[in-house]
């Protein structure tokens, strides 16, 4: 079973319905019930900084900038490996080892990505902030409701 929690700072800059969005379409995706091209692309771990390493991915996100080059390769060239879909907007994700029923906790969306990907102590922060809300979410959740989950 795949549970899904998005950051409550992801969802106060995103809004409550996209991020309820991308949360039931993430699980869908981890349940392989979407492929390759559909919102989700190629997903690598974070190899660095080193305080992210081994706890952060990312994945690449659709966008309007990339639609029409991931619908063609789809449905035209039959690409099928997620990990030709590629764009500049990332979604950066975790897996909440230590909360109830392990979510995957999706913390924040980096666009443009790989700009952004070069500022280490930003990302190290995104890392800070995810081992908070990992914490905060296994002592307090259901009863705080500021969350966005999906799969639960």
């Amino acid at each position: 079973m795949t549970q899904v929690v998005v950051s409550r700072k992801l969802t106060l800059s995103a809004g409550k319905d996209f991020s309820q969005t991308l949360a039931d379409e993430f699980v869908l995706w981890k349940r392989g019930e979407i492929g390759a091209g559909d919102t989700f692309g190629k997903t690598t771990p974070f190899i660095a900084p080193p305080s992210i390493k081994g706890v952060l991915e990312k994945v690449h996100l659709e966008h309007e900038g990339v639609s029409a080059h991931w619908d063609r390769m789809l449905y035209v060239d039959k690409v099928f490996d997620p990990q030709a879909y590629t764009s500049d907007r990332l979604l950066v994700f975790g897996r909440a080892w230590d909360a109830p029923r392990s979510p995957f906790v999706l913390m924040t969306i980096l666009d443009p990505a790989h700009d952004q990907m070069k500022n280490w102590p930003m990302l190290a922060v995104v890392g800070a902030d995810f081992n908070a809300e990992v914490s905060l979410f296994s002592r307090e959740y259901p009863s705080i409701s500021s969350w966005v989950t999906s799969g639960f």
